[in-house]
């Protein structure tokens, strides 16, 4: 059984602020995301602070993951209820921490390509 690999792009482009529908352009252009990226680098650096506070690391964001676990739906099937609501927070805790943690990334990324810019400028003096 074969599967179709989907093409990853730049985890930079959701922290960016361009819209969802330049995600190719910003494939083919990166300096466009890295300027947005640089000018993002506060909040970036603002949001890696605060995920490592105790109150994040260890309330905030294991109570995310335990909200955003569908595994909760089951019991509400299994009694035949109405599970929209239960579906509509699981997608919002979800987004909600799949966000913070892509900024996370973003802001990792951030430093590798500051200090591989660096080592060039470097290497070139």
């Amino acid at each position: 059984m074969m599967t179709r690999k989907e093409r990853k792009a730049f985890a930079g482009t959701i922290g960016s602020g361009l819209p969802y529908e330049i995600f190719e352009a910003a494939v083919d252009s990166p300096d466009v995301v890295l300027q947005n990226l640089e000018l993002r680098r506060p909040m970036i650096e603002d949001i890696r602070a605060m995920a490592r506070m105790p109150g994040w690391t260890q309330y905030i964001e294991p109570f995310l993951e335990k909200k955003q676990n569908p595994a909760r739906l089951m019991e509400l099937i299994e009694k035949g209820e109405d599970a929209k609501v239960e579906v509509a927070q699981i997608k919002a805790y979800g987004s909600l921490l799949n966000l913070v943690r892509s900024i996370l990334r973003t802001g990792v990324s951030l430093d590798k390509m500051a200090s591989a810019k660096a080592e060039e400028e470097k290497q070139d003096e």
